[in-house]
């Protein structure tokens, strides 16, 4: 579960929860199909800004509520704070990733296939080797 902190307001992302998992991914594909319609809009650069901040908005009012945007960030139009805590977001998001990915890895059903096999060979020998005198060599 992934705990967030932008400007004082702590956050929950829980990406194991696969609800919010496609939540967060059909958010960060539109975020950045838009992102890129922004590039090809002709626009200044302080309109550009003010689109992107305003789906940065809605892109957490999405993922964490009605109103959080205005909680994170009470005043300010700043560009960067938003980007700051898109950020953090993804961050949560490649974690999560990672953790899923171990946990794919420890838990697949091949390796208790080979934890089997393994553990019946270690069996099978102690069973062949049981009793026998082995030499002892001296250097």
């Amino acid at each position: 579960m992934g705990r967030i902190e932008i400007n004082g307001v702590e956050l929950e992302l829980d990406l194991m929860d696969v609800d919010v998992l496609e939540k967060y991914e059909i958010e960060t594909r539109k975020i950045g199909e838009e992102f890129e319609s922004f590039e090809k809009g002709g626009l200044t650069t302080a309109s550009d800004l003010r689109q992107r901040i305003a789906r940065v908005d809605e892109y957490i009012d999405t993922l964490f509520g009605v109103g959080t945007s205005d909680r994170i960030f009470p005043d300010k139009r700043h560009y960067n704070d938003r980007m700051i805590a898109f950020g953090k977001i993804n961050t949560v998001a490649f974690e999560t990733r990672r953790e899923v990915d171990a946990i794919g890895r420890e838990y697949d059903p091949k390796n208790y296939a080979n934890r089997a096999n393994r553990a019946q060979r270690r069996n099978g020998n102690k069973k062949k080797n049981h009793g026998q005198i082995r030499p002892v060599v001296e250097p």
